[in-house]
């Protein structure tokens, strides 16, 4: 009998990657559950279509989506990754001196969990929608407008 258990218990942990990320500006953070079978992303307690901004502190490009991704916040959920970071109390400052109000992880395992869940990223600032199951449905390196963003969205409401 402790060997079935101990097989269910292993098969489940495999199957699923549940993470903790320490966010920047939520004093919860936030858990999540990758299943590579499935390619499928869960944000725990949310059940919507979800975004994945990636973003660095140099990147003046970054820097001019922030505004257009906290209007984009205001409807959908939207995770920053910032993927240079220069250490968790400095890390805050940034994401105040920028403007973001979307929560936010710059923790350097968070950071590689999520650059491997979505297959890599080439360049910021690049944002990845996935929909209401998980799946990611669009993925663009570079500026642009929240209508295009929604665009996407709506394309698999």
């Amino acid at each position: 009998m402790k060997k079935i258990a101990f097989i269910i218990v292993l098969v489940v942990f495999l199957g699923c990657n549940n993470n903790h990320h320490i966010a920047l500006n939520d004093k919860f953070g936030f858990d999540t559950a990758w299943d590579a079978g499935s390619k499928t992303l869960k944000i725990s307690g949310f059940n919507e279509p979800f975004a994945l901004f990636f973003f660095s502190t140099m990147c003046s490009e970054c820097a001019a989506q922030i505004p257009i991704m906290n209007e984009i916040a205001k409807n959908t959920k939207i995770i920053g990754i910032m993927d240079d970071s220069m250490g968790f109390d400095k890390d805050i400052d940034i994401l105040a001196n920028k403007g973001v109000e979307f929560i936010s992880t710059s923790n350097p395992k968070s950071v590689k969990f999520f650059q491997s869940v979505v297959g890599g990223i080439s360049g910021t600032p690049t944002t990845v929608i996935f929909d209401k199951n998980g799946k990611k449905i669009w993925q663009f390196s570079g500026l642009f407008s929240k209508d295009e963003f929604f665009r996407h969205l709506e394309s698999v409401q």
